[in-house]
């Protein structure tokens, strides 16, 4: 380990990734994404056991007992999703 963290292969820390983007996008298909009224860059996201506000970051224990992912949970994953969807919906091109 470095500085506490766990050494964890490039290989598995992508499939990890992988398996929450998927998950990610399985949370925005199922409408398990809402933006915050009147705050900018802020969700709720639906998760398993409890509902979850991101906003940059979010505080589940996957993302605060992972950090070799860097914070990157399905529910942080969903809201960059959710975003990324909103901006090209409102793109006027």
């Amino acid at each position: 380990t470095t500085n506490g963290t766990p050494t964890v292969s490039p290989i598995a820390r992508i499939e990890a990734l992988y398996d929450r983007l998927t998950r990610a996008r399985t949370l925005v298909a199922d409408n398990k994404v809402h933006t915050v009224y009147g705050i900018a860059n802020h969700y709720i996201v639906d998760g398993t056991d409890a509902k979850y506000l991101v906003n940059g970051s979010c505080i589940c224990p996957d993302a605060t007992n992972r950090p070799e992912l860097k914070g990157l949970c399905k529910h942080k994953l969903a809201a960059l999703i959710y975003a990324e969807q909103e901006a090209k919906a409102q793109d006027p091109k």
